[in-house]
């Protein structure tokens, strides 16, 4: 499975660790818009390998866009464009808190089921209405389509959703397994 991690300003990067964690045997290519280096919400710092235009979306099989102030990002077209490339192509794309915003915010969940925010959204919330045409969901991890969206407090059911569609989703129980133990549950 070929995977893209999306850098930008101020991500956060605790929400996306355990995925990478449990996807670190796939292919993974960092890549964003700009060549520099990008300091996460938590102050470290990456470098990420590529530009968005030197990764060809066609070769995505998951995008993985996390948390952060994504807002910025709501109008432009050439990342629009590259995502809606990826999945003309039957990529999956993943966003977890911001990145499921990033993706409202650029039209992809209109009419779909989606999460929104770290613990859901409020009315007052300034990206409230990005999500008017969404049909929100209170569940912490959801899929419609090729889009999958997190809420920020889920980044356990999202790591563990995201590993259980790497191996294809084969065994329903390997996602719970693989949940109980990231949060230590002997049960």
């Amino acid at each position: 499975m070929n995977i893209a991690l999306f850098y930008y300003d101020d991500f956060v990067e605790f929400e996306i660790a355990l995925a990478l964690f449990l996807l670190r045997d796939e292919k993974i290519i960092h890549f964003s818009l700009e060549k520099k280096n990008y300091q996460s919400y938590e102050g470290q710092t990456f470098i990420p390998e590529f530009q968005m235009n030197e990764v060809s979306p066609k070769s995505v099989d998951l995008l993985i866009i996390p948390g952060g102030n994504s807002l910025p990002l709501f109008k432009n077209e050439p990342l629009k464009k590259w995502i809606k490339e990826c999945v003309e192509n039957g990529g999956k794309i993943a966003g977890i808190c911001g990145g499921a915003e990033l993706l409202a915010g650029l039209g992809f969940l209109k009419g779909r089921i989606c999460t929104a925010g770290t613990s859901g959204l409020k009315s007052d919330d300034p990206i409230y209405g990005y999500f008017s045409e969404c049909k929100i969901s209170n569940s912490v991890v959801e899929i419609d389509g090729p889009f999958i969206t997190s809420q920020g407090q889920g980044y356990a059911e999202f790591a563990a959703k995201l590993y259980h569609l790497s191996i294809g989703g084969e065994k329903p129980e390997s996602e719970m397994s693989i949940l109980k133990w990231l949060k230590n549950d002997r049960t």
